[in-house]
């Protein structure tokens, strides 16, 4: 039977008014690589050989007396939708998303810190990459708060990297090689909560797959994220979601980035081939030229074809109630 998590004091207007679907994306037997209190990752994680999708970061950066969050996800199949466009339906492919890691990071006491150490952050990045997570034609987002140094150092090193806000999300960074530092921004057309309108939609499609992560030490049988998504509002002066006074919402905010980052550029994910031989740069080369692909661009590892856009399927300011949605899963209509 599935337990509905009850809404905290003092929510008025919740914007996960289906919290079951978060907990059910949270799989208790997936394991999460990454031990939060050195930053270390367990020897197991390492990408199949095979695996070239592109991978998904956002990073919340730590403010006084929080954590600085951070998630990674690939896609790993897509479920058809019909979407009403005027008079008629149409067909879109919604991305399936796995994360792989998720993690609150704070300073490592045992090492006495005393605050977060960004120099860690990005040798925990690289190290990742190393380990054959193709991060180098994914995107990495930052929020804004002390975001220019890592963003700049990421970049140098041949990152797709970009800042996006999602307490207030004016745009959507698309990875484009012909572009200045080959990102592209779209506005979000009056949407300043387009990022978490792409999380919650992907929830409630139950298109997300969350590695098993910490309970929370004050809320019996809650994880951390489902106590964030339990504690975000909707507030509708603003036109944005907020967290309760008193909570946090870092991990939360990590993981819709995330999905926002791989649904806005998604279509390379239809097209790009599963898989290259090793022995045939030729034919990897001539891949990435049929798409513009600057083969100069500095890498690791091969990399997929160039990231597009993806509209953004909601271009209404007001709040949409839970039961609404802009899609209907494919029934052959």
């Amino acid at each position: 039977a599935v337990e509905y998590l009850s809404h905290p004091s003092g929510s008025m207007n919740p914007y996960f008014r289906n919290l079951s679907k978060v907990s059910q994306a949270i799989k208790a037997k997936k394991q999460n690589p990454i031990l939060e209190e050195n930053y270390l990752l367990e020897t197991w994680f390492k990408a199949s050989p095979d695996d070239y999708q592109p991978r998904f970061m956002h990073i919340d950066l730590s403010i006084s007396g929080d954590k600085t969050a951070i998630s990674m996800c690939k896609c790993v199949g897509f479920r058809e939708y019909k979407k009403q466009e005027s008079l008629e339906w149409v067909s879109i492919m919604m991305p399936i998303i796995e994360f792989e890691l998720l993690a609150r990071l704070g300073p490592r006491r045992d090492l006495g810190e005393t605050e977060m150490s960004y120099t860690a952050l990005l040798e925990l990045i690289v190290n990742i990459d190393n380990l054959g997570f193709n991060l180098r034609s994914g995107l990495i987002t930052f929020d804004r708060f002390q975001s220019h140094g890592p963003l700049n150092s990421l970049r140098e090193w041949g990152f797709n990297v970009d800042t996006v806000s999602i307490d207030h999300t004016l745009h959507k960074s698309i990875v484009d090689y012909d572009s200045k530092n080959n990102i592209r921004r779209e506005p979000t057309r009056k949407m300043p909560s387009a990022a978490y309108a792409a999380g919650r939609d992907a929830f409630y499609q139950d298109r997300v797959i969350i590695p098993n992560i910490p309970l929370h030490p004050d809320v019996p049988g809650m994880t951390w994220l489902e106590f964030e998504a339990n504690c975000a509002q909707w507030d509708a002066e603003k036109q944005k979601v907020v967290k309760m006074s008193g909570t946090s919402d870092d991990l939360l905010q990590s993981v819709v980035g995330a999905i926002f980052n791989l649904e806005n550029n998604k279509d390379i994910l239809l097209d790009a081939p599963e898989s290259f031989d090793a022995q045939s740069q030729k034919q990897e080369d001539d891949f990435y030229k049929e798409r513009g692909r600057n083969l100069n661009q500095k890498r690791m590892s091969p990399e997929d074809d160039v990231l597009r856009r993806h509209q953004m399927d909601n271009e209404e300011l007001d709040y949409i109630e839970d039961n609404f949605s802009a899609y209907s899963s494919y029934n052959g209509r």
